[in-house]
């Protein structure tokens, strides 16, 4: 069940409560969350057998069918069920985002035939290739307003998903092949230079239809990891990773970048875009410590100053860590922060209201969780821990918050409300203990990896 928190003086990033979900068979997991302007936390999951999603007194029991099902749910502000939402085995990526009305925005991948509208309500999608995408907008009640497919005889793969604050939507991945890139009967047909190709697509809040599209990438394999939106001008920020030489300016004009031989195999970037899809600038960033070292991207933030916030990993013959890059709206670098993890790694980024930066992420041994000057060590308990850190708008540490027991414990997201509530999620085996402070908070897998949600407060 969840804990609701005690009536006392609270420190920042104290225990709120958790969530855990998961039944006796399989893996069970929470790996996305978002929060809406109520507070309420959507997520996005996996699940095998019998899971009750509901955490409480009542009872909300659902049943996989055919192996490992996908589903989202909704939780209020208080971390009680307000609805949950499960796919059949042919959906087999789900990311998720909110608004600030509590509209629930979901991307993912399917093969074959499958209904991607919950309840009654039926939108039964074909893919026309291997793998298509989908974006599906739900309401705060959790029923269907709108469903789009993308695809054709290649394959799509949303990996994020962004709505703005006038409820226009956002959805950033890689496709191979031709797809069509417009939802609906009317077509727009592309097709990857070489490998894969960055796609970010804009679409209606209204009503799934196309804005535009933007195709990054060259021969190489080329991906869209994360996309944001100036919360003012409604410029796009897009972040990947890119091999060889890839054009990062979409349309007939170009913009190559190359990883150099100092900077080979694989490559960051950040691409901005204006509000009508025209390119602005983008930057790229590989790692000078090792020659060969992949320099992958895992999300991008903009705050709302425009300063854009990307974060991601390296991996290399001699170097293994994390970074962490701000730039400002220009471009223009503001501090970049590379860290040596052996082990683990750095998985989500999220920003609050006043522009403090939360990271998520997951370690073995005792790493320092400070990017900037400083040190903090807090170690692993056994196995792998799930933390969160928080940063100010200059970058600089202000805590480090850990989860975790005796065996593998990981994190997988995060997310934060204006007011700076945190909400982090992920998994866990055997027995962990989810209040990072003085107190004690366990939970107990009920049989293999169960998934957690955790609120910090601000």
């Amino acid at each position: 069940m969840f804990e609701m928190l005690e009536r006392r003086a609270l420190l920042a990033g104290d225990f709120g409560y958790v969530v855990p979900v998961g039944g006796a068979a399989g893996t069970d997991s929470y790996n996305e969350v978002a929060v809406d302007g109520a507070g309420n936390t959507v997520v996005s999951g996996q699940f095998t057998g019998a899971v009750d999603f509901d955490p409480g007194a009542g009872t909300d029991l659902r049943t996989s069918r055919r192996g490992t099902n996908l589903f989202v749910a909704k939780y209020t502000a208080s971390g009680a069920l307000a609805w949950a939402v499960t796919y059949d085995p042919e959906v087999l990526v789900l990311n998720v985002t909110a608004d600030a009305a509590g509209n629930v925005y979901v991307a993912g991948r399917f093969s074959a035939a499958v209904d991607v509208a919950p309840g009654k309500a039926k939108l039964v999608l074909t893919s026309e290739g291997a793998q298509d995408g989908f974006v599906v907008k739900l309401n705060s009640a959790g029923q269907m307003v709108w469903g789009s497919q993308i695809g054709g005889g290649g394959f799509f793969s949303p990996r994020d998903i962004e709505v703005d604050g006038d409820g226009q939507v956002y959805v950033a991945g890689d496709f191979n092949g031709e797809v069509d890139a417009a939802p609906g009967r009317t077509r727009l047909l592309l097709t990857s230079g070489g490998g894969t190709d960055a796609l970010t697509l804009k679409l209606s809040g209204e009503t799934g239809k196309l804005g535009w599209a933007a195709q990054q990438g060259g021969t190489g394999e080329d991906r869209a990891r994360g996309v944001a939106v100036d919360p003012t001008t409604k410029e796009v920020v897009i972040a990947g990773d890119f091999s060889g030489t890839a054009d990062l300016r979409p349309g007939k004009l170009k913009n190559n970048v190359t990883t150099s031989a100092e900077f080979n195999g694989v490559n960051a970037y950040v691409t901005k875009l204006s509000a009508a899809g025209k390119f602005a600038w983008a930057k790229t960033y590989g790692n000078a410590g090792s020659t060969g070292d992949d320099v992958d991207t895992s999300e991008v933030e903009v705050d709302a100053a425009g300063n854009v916030w990307a974060l991601g990993d390296y991996n290399g013959a001699v170097n293994r860590g994390t970074w962490l890059w701000k730039l400002n709206a220009a471009g223009d670098t503001g501090l970049r922060r590379a860290k040596d993890v052996q082990s683990g790694t750095d998985v989500d980024l999220a920003l609050d209201g006043t522009g403090n930066v939360y990271v998520a992420g997951y370690y073995g041994g005792s790493p320092d969780l400070d990017p900037g000057a400083g040190t903090t060590t807090l170690p692993s308990k056994g196995g792998f821990d799930a933390y969160v850190i928080k940063l100010n708008s200059a970058g600089d540490f202000v805590y480090g918050r850990q989860v975790g027991g005796t065996q593998n414990d990981f994190a997988a997201s995060v997310a934060a409300d204006a007011a700076g509530n945190v909400f982090a999620a992920g998994s866990f085996i055997g027995t962990a203990d989810f209040d990072p402070g003085a107190g004690t908070q366990s939970r107990t897998s009920a049989g293999g990896v169960d998934g957690w949600l955790v609120k910090l407060t601000a």
